[in-house]
């Protein structure tokens, strides 16, 4: 986590330039301990060694765009699909903080297996984000159909959920 804690210190380090980009779509993210970056809005690579199975990450909706750390520049908020090699079809949400006019990725946070993301809404540093999940009695192979909503903050350069 400090390649991107480095890079919101005041200007950019020489590590986490190497992970700058100058459009979100092109970002490195954290999804848990692993980096993830994109090209072309996507990212591929063998879930082992040799192996047929991939892991894929993909951009699943364009960027939306507002400050987030307060700075007075717009950075961009991300749907993430993270697909990694199972039966789940894992959605996080991400932001990419503009960094002196690179944008440099956070981790990413968990939002739910198989949802439907709805909207995204950046509103006085505080990520909304709607999407449509099961109940807790419904089953994976429900389609979602429960309007939810999720908000967030950028605190230090990490992602979190609101308090």
């Amino acid at each position: 986590m400090v390649i991107f804690v480095s890079a919101l210190a005041g200007s950019l380090s020489a590590s986490s330039a190497v992970l700058a980009a100058t459009d979100p779509r092109e970002a490195t993210y954290q999804i848990g301990e692993e980096l993830v970056s994109l090209v072309g809005g996507r990212f591929e690579e063998e879930a082992a060694p040799g192996a047929a199975t991939k892991v894929v990450t993909t951009l699943v909706e364009e960027p939306v765009s507002g400050d987030l750390n307060g700075d007075g520049v717009e950075d961009a908020a991300v749907w993430l699909l993270h697909q990694p090699g199972g039966t789940g079809s894992f959605l996080y949400v991400a932001v990419a903080l503009n960094i002196e006019g690179r944008y440099v990725g956070t981790n990413a946070v968990f939002v739910g297996d198989r949802i439907v993301p709805q909207a995204m809404r950046i509103r006085n540093g505080v990520l909304s984000v709607t999407y449509l999940d099961r109940s807790r009695d419904e089953p994976m192979a429900a389609p979602p159909s429960v309007p939810t909503t999720k908000q967030l903050i950028v605190s230090g350069g990490v992602l979190s959920d609101v308090p």
